[in-house]
């Protein structure tokens, strides 16, 4: 029976042993955490509708829940997916060529650096985010995109006695973040929701404050403005309605909502104010409801959507002309527009040229689908 001195178990301990001891977990660790961000997950999707008004889409991504927003857009959740499992990078293009005769459409959510590579008349690369900006030097008449519409808003704020108040109190954010913000977001995006964990938007809270809205003596509604993540520049971060019921959205909650917080900025002599990341496809409810205020587009994502358009399909072509989207190129965004006599054009595209720079777009290019 071998006996281990006091010294040898001493080098045993030494720092450099239990560096090698632990260097293969380390690296086979470091090695998995790189494949992971080096793989995407594919789905192959369908809707249930008869053969000649179908359409199959391919997505590649690294979350479901992008997946789960082009079902929306573009299904109405009116489809079938089936997962195909993980797309090493290295074997991507491979990949993407291979299944071109095969759908309709594919997406692919990766680097902006990345889906340029693929950038051509038919390939269109879409910003993954959007932010909406909005310049507090103007009156509230001359920000808003509609003058009637403010009216209409304000009136709906009068008739619901709706004011305002802000807090620092931690159990006040308790109570926003259980139960405003989590069950308006899971009602209001569904499985496409991205929920924000207790201890991240927290740390917002913390560099901020939270501002409720309250219906009489109710807190209905609330969001959290953050001072610190844009430079001294306010920013919204999450916000939410009491219990996620929508009744209190009919009656005003959220109008009131963005309508206080402008004001409130302004009182505070900010001179501008973000109101947040938004989807680039201008059919977007939430898109429209910040444009309404007179907020401008501006995009600094990183990320983006490869969007390939593979057949002329009727269904496409419907999905295309009912929903512009935003394209980025270089320091300048445009509106991408698809003309189908056969579909329904989007109801939200801007008339003239000055209501698009309005918007923060430099232009709109219109794409014919006809042929």
């Amino acid at each position: 029976m071998n006996i281990i001195s006091y010294s040898e178990i001493q080098v045993l301990k030494s720092p450099l042993n239990i560096f090698l001891l632990r260097l293969p977990n380390f690296f086979f660790r470091h090695v998995n955490k790189i494949k992971r961000k080096l793989s995407f997950d594919a789905w192959s999707i369908s809707n249930r509708h008869d053969a000649d008004e179908s359409i199959k889409v391919l997505f590649i991504g690294k979350n479901e829940i992008d997946k789960n927003y082009f079902c929306n857009l573009i299904f109405n959740e009116n489809c079938d997916d089936i997962y195909l499992g993980r797309v090493g990078i290295w074997r991507l293009l491979f990949y993407y060529l291979g299944c071109k005769k095969n759908y309709d459409l594919i997406i692919v959510r990766s680097r902006m650096k990345l889906c340029n590579l693929f950038k051509s008349k038919r390939n269109f690369v879409v910003p993954a985010w959007v932010d909406c900006e909005i310049d507090l030097r103007g009156d509230m008449g001359s920000l808003s995109m509609s003058k009637k519409r403010l009216k209409n808003n304000l009136r709906k704020i009068k008739r619901g006695n709706f004011r305002y108040a802000t807090t620092k109190d931690p159990v006040d954010f308790h109570f926003f973040y259980y139960k405003m913000h989590l069950p308006y977001i899971s009602k209001r995006h569904t499985d496409a929701a991205f929920k924000m964990s207790y201890k991240e938007m927290k740390e917002s809270f913390e560099n901020g404050e939270l501002l409720q809205i309250k219906e009489g003596q109710r807190i209905v509604a609330g969001v959290i403005i953050d001072y610190k993540m844009m430079n001294g520049v306010p920013r919204i971060t999450k916000l939410g309605v009491l219990e996620g019921d929508f009744e209190y959205v009919k009656r005003g909650a959220l109008i009131a909502l963005y309508y206080y917080t402008i004001r409130y900025l302004k009182e505070r002599n900010f001179e501008k104010f973000s109101l947040g990341s938004t989807r680039p496809f201008f059919s977007d409810g939430v898109l429209q409801h910040k444009l309404n205020w007179g907020a401008k587009i501006v995009c600094e994502s990183s990320n983006a959507f490869l969007l390939s358009l593979l057949s002329k399909n009727k269904c496409l072509n419907s999905f295309l002309s009912s929903n512009p989207f935003i394209l980025r190129n270089r320091n300048s965004l445009t509106l991408a527009t698809f003309s189908d006599p056969s579909s329904n054009e989007c109801p939200y595209l801007p008339k003239d040229k000055e209501k698009l720079k309005l918007c923060g777009l430099e232009k709109s290019t219109s794409y014919n689908l006809v042929g």
